[in-house]
């Protein structure tokens, strides 16, 4: 999700006064935002199936890198 993105984008025309032309309403009425937006979208591409966001990562299972333990669901981890 590219959530931050639009975050980012309101909090800067938010700061903008309010004579300012360049000044809009919502995020999709900036042209340039959402070519950029777009593309990006149109880049990243998901390898697999989306998994639920209320799914644990590796089936439950700990995540390994490097050899190290970088997430562990089990109740101890």
């Amino acid at each position: 999700k590219n959530q931050w993105l639009i975050d980012d984008w309101t909090a800067n025309n938010n700061r903008r006064s309010d004579d300012d032309p360049g000044k809009l309403g919502v995020y999709t009425q900036d042209e340039a935002f959402m070519s950029g937006f777009q593309n990006d979208l149109d880049r990243c591409q998901n390898i697999g199936p989306v998994p639920a966001e209320s799914t644990l990562i590796n089936d439950v299972l700990p995540a390994v890198v490097d050899g190290k333990v970088v997430f562990d669901p089990s109740p101890a981890g």
